[in-house]
């Protein structure tokens, strides 16, 4: 494995020449998130040199030009498929052939950046006033970027409960765990998380960032994305929370990134939703899998909740510049694809 770093230089003159064979505007105009099927991200060389990564943003352009990404060849033929990323201020391993965050964070070092800096902020912001453990449930774990962010920012204060279904993405998770030594911070669940505790089937998608269990979302599809099932278990957040003797009140933040299950998700954990304390939720909303009724039922309990957005984002692009994707209160969540932060 090798340490991948960014390399400043000056970004405009590369830019200019990328702009000179036609790529500005499709290179300027990504995001990854549609409202039908779920598609690769186009690769943006744009937004790796605005963070000096000269190396990642040739081969995001020969990417656009070749279909091929010379860099990421070059590390995989180097150093084979895995390399350690210095991500924030953690470590994590990621898999040079795997679409999605992995490649991501080779390439511009973040995932989700504006969200994921709002993230931080309010993480800081919690752990500042707390006099207790800062209880996070972390759902839909990954291989643990988001997961590495609350335990670097709470620090010692870190009481991070993880679920993550997949095998594979639950090793991973475990090793980017130990690797950064936080090991002490988290309490992790090979399962899944839903509306009810039991059995549930996992499908296997094209890439480790899309596993959907059966029967909440993954009908809404493209043929060639579904793969192999295998059984899991489930847990509901309110059985969840009995059961290791956590208050409802005492839940600081629900992260998660579940695919179209965020109503499952929120339906089983309807205490957690009716306590009185604070209670931040970070989650990216998937209206194409979750039929209308059902988000205006999400936007209910949310509101009852007492929750009110504080951001949103999508990609690399804020609000401003995507207007669509704003988020101002709990209504705009209806048919909106977006990364939300809500609070009370």
């Amino acid at each position: 494995m090798t340490i991948v770093s960014s390399v400043s230089t000056k970004a405009s003159t590369f830019w200019r020449l990328l702009r000179s064979r036609g790529l500005g505007a499709a290179t300027r105009h990504t995001g990854g998130y549609v409202r039908s099927l779920p598609v690769k991200p186009r690769p943006n060389p744009y937004q790796a040199l605005r963070r000096g990564r000269l190396p990642q943003a040739i081969g995001l352009s020969t990417e656009i030009i070749l279909d091929t990404n010379v860099y990421n060849s070059y590390l995989q033929h180097r150093h084979g498929e895995e390399v350690l990323l210095d991500v924030h201020d953690y470590q994590m391993v990621v898999n040079v052939s795997e679409p999605g965050l992995h490649t991501d964070l080779i390439a511009y070092g973040e995932r989700e950046v504006h969200s994921s800096a709002q993230y931080r902020s309010e993480l800081a912001a919690i752990s500042a006033t707390a006099n207790r453990p800062v209880t996070v449930l972390e759902v839909g774990g990954h291989i643990g970027y988001f997961a590495l962010m609350a335990a670097s920012v709470l620090g010692e204060a870190a009481d991070i409960h993880g679920f993550e279904p997949s095998p594979e993405n639950f090793e991973r998770l475990q090793d980017n765990i130990a690797l950064n030594g936080f090991e002490d911070r988290f309490t992790l669940s090979r399962m899944a998380v839903a509306d009810t505790t039991g059995e549930a089937t996992l499908e296997i998608g094209q890439f480790s960032n899309q596993n959907y269990l059966v029967g909440e979302g993954v009908h809404a599809h493209a043929e060639e994305t579904r793969g192999e099932r295998i059984p899991v278990d489930q847990v509901s957040l309110d059985e969840y929370i009995r059961e290791q003797g956590i208050a409802p009140e005492a839940v600081d933040v629900i992260r998660m990134d579940v695919q179209g299950a965020e109503y499952e998700i929120l339906e089983g954990a309807r205490s957690i939703l009716g306590a009185d304390d604070s209670l931040l939720i970070f989650m990216e909303t998937h209206p194409n899998y979750v039929p209308v009724e059902k988000q205006r039922q999400l936007t209910s309990w949310l509101s009852e909740a007492g929750l009110q957005p504080v951001y949103s984002a999508a990609g690399f692009r804020t609000p401003d510049k995507w207007p669509d994707r704003r988020v101002e209160e709990i209504g705009d969540l209806i048919d909106t694809n977006a990364e939300v932060l809500l609070k009370r």
